[in-house]
């Protein structure tokens, strides 16, 4: 589960998959927790990225990598 609602007014202009909400719950599969984590915050800035590379979504990825935490992981 990841916190998004610091940023969510930044972000749900944009196309996001399954990060349009601010507290989504994404599913992954990973070797360690720490690894399932920085998974979850790597597809969400290429998602941005891929869709406008300009210095205000670098700006706005920057901000996602300070301010957003993840809530929950379960493993499965």
């Amino acid at each position: 589960m990841l916190d998004l609602s610091s940023i969510f007014n930044y972000i749900k202009y944009l196309s996001l998959k399954s990060y349009n909400s601010p507290f989504p719950t994404i599913f992954i599969s990973a070797k360690d927790p720490d690894d399932a984590c920085q998974l979850v915050f790597d597809q969400l800035i290429h998602i941005i990225i891929s869709q406008d590379p300009s210095i205000t979504r670098r700006i706005l990825c920057r901000r996602i990598k300070k301010t957003c935490r993840i809530d929950k992981i379960y493993p499965l």
